[in-house]
């Protein structure tokens, strides 16, 4: 299983690594931090390449980058972009997620 992006998600996420002129081995680095309600929360990094270590994956030719510690969590998962002008941004599809905050921020499994 891997760790995949909408086609909505790529273009926002090619755009970004234009706008940061970042060298041809950038890849998004998907990962997990303390959330609130003292769940996990979800992380987006760009970043040069991946650790020794990282899960990788390619979707809609953008290279992700998961640590294998999040990727327990975290695989299967979908990343789709929502640009509605008062609540958009990316939306996390994971299929571990047993519970959702209230706030949308973090989950539990």
């Amino acid at each position: 299983m891997s760790i995949a992006l909408t086609e909505n998600a790529a273009t926002k996420i090619h755009g970004l690594l234009r706008q940061k002129a970042l060298p041809d081995g950038a890849c998004l680095r998907v990962g997990l931090k303390g959330g609130c309600c003292g769940n996990v929360g979800y992380t987006l990094d760009v970043t040069d390449g991946p650790a020794k270590d990282d899960e990788t994956f390619v979707s809609h030719e953008v290279r992700i980058v998961c640590d294998p510690k999040a990727y327990r969590q975290l695989k299967g998962t979908t990343i789709d972009y929502d640009d509605a002008p008062d609540a958009g941004g990316f939306v996390f599809h994971n299929p571990n997620a047993k519970d959702e905050c209230g706030c949308g921020e973090g989950f539990s499994t």
